[in-house]
């Protein structure tokens, strides 16, 4: 995954800028500790990915885990913990 650079187009749409500038907030002024959990879901492969445990890095900030998941499979995104058995696949 790529976080969009600090040289962005200023008025360009670009979610990784928005997640980017709210980890920068929740790092530096907001009190309390902020967990952000990103899911993906594949619906032409029947496969997924959650991504968790943001940390900073000199190119900006990344997610730290990631955990893939085949529909059928129960998955945890954040405090749920949910079935992907039924979801609809693509073909």
């Amino acid at each position: 995954m790529t976080i969009a650079p600090g040289n962005a187009r200023r008025g360009a749409f670009h979610r990784y800028r928005a997640m980017r500038d709210f980890v920068k907030s929740a790092d530096d002024t907001l009190p309390g500790k902020f967990e952000i959990t990103y899911a993906v879901f594949d619906p032409r492969t029947g496969t997924g990915a959650v991504f968790t445990d943001i940390h900073p890095t000199p190119a900006g900030p990344r997610y730290a885990t990631r955990k893939d998941f085949v529909y059928g499979e129960d998955v945890t995104i954040a405090d749920w913990t949910i079935s992907t058995e039924g979801l609809p696949l693509y073909g």
